[in-house]
C-alpha cells in the first residue's frame, strides 16, 4: 500500500513546484535546441554530405575499374609479353638449330677436306 506524503510545509511544497516547473522549461528549451541540432544535422547529410559521398564513391568505383583494368591489362601484357617472350625465345632457337646445323655442315667439311688432304698427303 503506497504511504502518504507527510507534508510539514506548505512553503517547502511551493519551493518544489516551482523547481519542478522550472526544471522542466529547462527540459523543453534543452529538448528544442536538441530538436533543432538534430534538424540541422539531417539537413547538412542530406544536402552536403550525401552529394559528397555520392561523389567520392563514383571516383572511388572509378578508381577501382581504372586500377582493375590495369591489372588486367598488366595481366595481359603479361601473357603477351610470355608469349613475346616465347616467340623470341622459339626464334632464338631457330637460329641455334640452323647455326648449330651450319656448324655441322661445316664440321662435316672441314673433317672430309682433312680427311681428303690426309688421304692424299698420307697416300
Amino acid at each position: 500500500m503506497p504511504s502518504k506524503a507527510q507534508i510539514h510545509s506548505v512553503d517547502a511544497l511551493e519551493l518544489f513546484r516551482v523547481k519542478l516547473v522550472q526544471y522542466l522549461e529547462k527540459s523543453i528549451t534543452t529538448m528544442d535546441e536538441v530538436g533543432s541540432d538534430l534538424k540541422r544535422t539531417l539537413i547538412w547529410l542530406e544536402e552536403q554530405q550525401k552529394p559528397f559521398w555520392e561523389h567520392q564513391v563514383r571516383l572511388k568505383r572509378r578508381a577501382l575499374e581504372e586500377t582493375r583494368n590495369e591489372i588486367f591489362g598488366a595481366k595481359l601484357s603479361q601473357m603477351r609479353h610470355a608469349s613475346d617472350a616465347q616467340q623470341v625465345a622459339l626464334q632464338r632457337a631457330k637460329q641455334a638449330f640452323r647455326g648449330s646445323r651450319r656448324k655441322a655442315s661445316s664440321s662435316k667439311k672441314v673433317v672430309s677436306s682433312i680427311s681428303k688432304r690426309r688421304g692424299t698427303a698420307g697416300a
